[in-house]
């Protein structure tokens, strides 16, 4: 079982750091910044289940959520290297 929630976390925080830089191909914003805002924002989600009845921290979410965000983070920047129409946000050549 946790296999699956493990996947669903990576696949969650991937598709949402694709389409944060999506968002933001038009801004100069680094994209380290990007990616510290949403491991943040994983963390805080993880640590708020300590206060909902029958829920826990789970450190294994927190690392799934982060392998998310750095395979989203490679793709993109994979994306822009092969010039799949998206404007270079992080430097990449």
């Amino acid at each position: 079982m946790w296999q699956i929630d493990v996947l669903i976390h990576a696949s969650y925080y991937f598709a949402l750091t694709i389409t944060g830089f999506y968002i933001l191909q038009h801004k100069k914003i680094n994209p380290l910044l990007l990616i510290t805002l949403l491991f943040s924002f994983s963390v805080v989600l993880e640590l708020l289940q300590f206060f909902i009845p029958k829920r826990s921290i789970d450190l294994m979410d927190i690392a799934s959520n982060a392998i998310g965000l750095v395979l989203g983070w490679l793709t993109y920047r994979w994306l822009l290297k092969n010039k799949l129409n998206l404007k270079n946000t992080d430097g990449v050549s």
